[in-house]
């Protein structure tokens, strides 16, 4: 039994979120022979009718206090005699009595769910649009497809490598498919929201910090997909590079702030170039509009990428076995394809390592994710004008770097 300054909180909490629920509903209840059953008043003491019951520590108080709404809910949904008879008060009530009874116990969480439900009845009109105009069967399908995989598939497969010799983990294996269909879906969400000029650069920056190499392959696949909109798909692919310097400089200060100043020049061209190159790309971009029959993702695109970026880091690993701590550096060369951030890191944390001797290493690592970057793309989106134009901007991005480090030698 709750007492004290708990108890009060609890009851205020209950009594919150009832009045806020039932607000809501007391807006949309109507007038007349038709109106709903339940408005401000009824949906407040449902939640402090579930708080209530709680103090008397019985389980039975509890039951019978939830059965008693529900039944009372049942009576009115039978007795409703409007022409669209629908359900959602009486579900929100007996929800609202739940959320009474977690207030007690777990405050913060109740209140939480009560603000979630209350936002849920009020999108009511947004969310019908959404379900019914806005969302496609496929793409309806699409998103069961990746939660299935994400909620069902990925907790049941073993997260550790199948052998010694082979350094496969098929539980890393699908979460870099899943965060491969995760950008394609993402930049498919933000095409549809904000067109191909804002939209679609929008969501491959944003992707660049998940995983720019992932960005690349995925925009490569929807420019073979859908080559009239191709000059978007780069726009989105360069950008993500601006991500990569971004995520780089944060990573340089984190790990030793005494290097940045050294090494932020590099990344800050680095950056520069790509912020360039993104905007040309992106003053070229047409208004086009995607296939209508245009899939969110492709698993298939997904596999082959995760695939070769297992097996890349498969190899990082097997040249480490074989030559020990002396390739250090071969190793991080290898990371990079799959990471630069972790070959960045890599080469940080190797000791008596001096400032200057560090920026070699650090240009070889951005030049190999970018080649990394440009095989991806040729291997998602073919032989074609796209892949050569995304590779130059690949190669100018990767290239400023050195420019900048033989002007300073010089």
């Amino acid at each position: 039994m709750n007492s004290g300054v708990e108890g009060w909180l609890g009851l205020a909490i209950a009594l919150g979120a009832g009045l806020l629920i039932g607000i809501e509903r007391e807006r949309r209840k109507g007038a007349g022979r038709t109106r709903a059953f339940a408005g401000v008043r009824t949906f407040a003491i449902a939640s402090l009718t579930g708080a209530l019951s709680t103090l008397f520590g019985s389980v039975f108080v509890s039951v019978a206090a939830l059965a008693g709404v529900s039944a009372l809910a049942v009576v009115s949904h039978l007795r409703d005699t409007s022409d669209d008879p629908g359900a959602t008060t009486e579900i929100a009530l007996i929800a609202t009595t739940l959320i009474g009874m977690l207030s007690m116990s777990t405050p913060a969480l109740a209140a939480a769910a009560a603000t979630a439900l209350a936002g849920l009845l009020l999108l009511r009109a947004s969310v019908q649009r959404f379900a019914v105009t806005v969302l496609s069967e496929r793409e309806f399908t699409d998103a069961v497809i990746l939660l299935s995989l994400g909620l069902i598939l990925l907790p049941l497969l073993p997260d550790r490598d199948l052998s010694t010799t082979i350094q496969v983990n098929p539980n890393r294996l699908l979460r870099l498919v899943l965060i491969m269909s995760a950008i394609q879906a993402f930049g498919y969400v933000m095409l549809r929201m904000f067109g191909q000029r804002a939209g679609v650069s929008l969501a491959g920056l944003m992707s660049g910090f998940v995983s720019s190499t992932a960005t690349h392959a995925a925009m490569g696949a929807r420019a073979r997909a859908n080559p009239e909109s191709s000059r978007a798909y780069m726009s989105a692919a360069v950008f993500s590079n601006v991500a990569t310097g971004v995520q780089a400089m944060v990573i340089v200060l984190a790990t030793s702030p005494a290097r940045f100043a050294s090494l932020v020049p590099y990344l800050a061209t680095m950056i520069v170039a790509a912020a360039v190159c993104g905007g040309l790309a992106f003053r070229r971009i047409e208004n086009v509009q995607t296939k209508s029959e245009d899939r969110a993702f492709s698993l298939w695109q997904a596999f082959l990428f995760a695939v070769l970026l297992t097996s890349v880091s498969g190899l990082s690993l097997w040249a480490n076995r074989q030559w020990g701590e002396a390739a250090g550096w071969a190793a991080a060369m290898f990371a990079a394809t799959v990471d630069v951030h972790v070959a960045i890191a890599s080469l940080i944390s190797q000791a008596n390592t001096t400032n200057d001797s560090l920026v070699v290493p650090l240009l070889l690592c951005l030049l190999v994710n970018a080649f990394a970057k440009t095989v991806a793309t040729f291997a998602s989106a073919g032989l074609s004008r796209y892949s050569v134009e995304v590779g130059v901007c690949l190669a100018i991005i990767a290239g400023a770097p050195w420019v900048l480090h033989f002007l300073w030698r010089s």
